[in-house]
């Protein structure tokens, strides 16, 4: 799909006539007619204004071999890498959970088979609420 068939195609998908297209681009009506017929091409900061207000990559618009914006390899690579971190990382605040909470289970039954005080048992509560809240900031902090 070459850049003036993306052009009428995002325009009349966003409900734009051209006169509207131009107004908001800052140019003429007859400077959007060229570039659907092909006559011209837009400078640099008109194509990069065409992509911030249609929400699509100047790649996209200016590669005829890319149909769509998850045709552009480096935006589909960067893409699946970002939900693979934010997967791991979710990983991570899981298995702290599950540890923290089997850590609490065992102080807790350990200050009750020895009579511990309530005293003692809120110090142990506190440091194991404290040792959480730094473990998930340091995760958190570590995205």
């Amino acid at each position: 799909m070459t850049f003036k068939e993306k052009l009428i195609q995002l325009r009349k998908q966003s409900g734009f006539t051209q006169e509207q297209l131009a107004d908001r681009l800052g140019v003429s009506r007859q400077a959007i007619s060229r570039w659907e017929l092909g006559e011209s091409t837009p400078d640099l900061t008109n194509l990069r204004n065409i992509s911030e207000l249609f929400h699509v990559s100047s790649d996209y618009l200016i590669h005829d071999d890319y149909l769509s914006e998850d045709d552009i390899p480096f935006i589909r690579d960067k893409t699946n890498e970002i939900i693979g971190v934010k997967n791991k990382y979710k990983k991570y605040h899981l298995v702290s959970a599950v540890c923290f909470f089997i850590a609490t289970i065992c102080i807790c039954m350990a200050i009750i088979n020895t009579q511990g005080t309530a005293q003692q048992i809120f110090v142990i509560w506190f440091t194991l609420s404290s040792a959480t809240a730094v473990s998930q900031l340091y995760l958190y902090l570590k995205k």
